[in-house]
């Protein structure tokens, strides 16, 4: 019970210090995902058809925005138009999403090769419709750019 007055009021803690060894440890857990997460909002970027990308030094993460899922609405199919380790073009679909409104693709932002596919979303879209902007699980697709020349 505790824990869900933290989680549910927790935005009246962002601009403060929080004292996390006086709070008990499941509650914690969950402010330093929501804090971290938060973060980690702040490293997307976003592209002009409508996805977000997570870049690390290794790989980058490709997603569809808040933006995107709201028009869309709620998301009820996924399909992925590559394998790991293809080559794609920019521009290219790499996965396909229906919704009950519409539907739409995931792009490639750039030429890359498909590192992995997330799998996981293909029988559990509500990831996705919940926090579309999660990079732990509403990705949909991890590359590493292809140099050019």
């Amino acid at each position: 019970m505790f824990s869900k007055i933290v989680l549910n009021n927790i935005k009246h803690f962002k601009n403060k210090i929080i004292n996390v060894t006086t709070i008990d440890k499941r509650v914690s857990r969950h402010i330093i995902r929501y804090f971290s997460q938060d973060f980690k909002k702040q490293e997307l970027k976003y592209t002009t058809t409508g996805e977000w990308l997570y870049e690390t030094p290794k790989y980058t993460k490709i997603g569809l925005s808040q933006v995107s899922i709201d028009e869309l609405s709620e998301l009820v199919y996924v399909e992925s138009n590559c394998n790991e380790g293809d080559i794609v073009n920019q521009g290219d679909e790499l996965v396909v999403v229906e919704s009950v409104k519409a539907t739409n693709a995931v792009m490639a932002p750039y030429d890359c090769t498909i590192v992995e596919i997330n799998e996981e979303l293909e029988n559990n879209l509500e990831k996705v419709n919940k926090n579309p902007e999660c990079v732990e699980t509403a990705w949909f697709v991890k590359v590493i750019r292809v140099s050019s020349g």
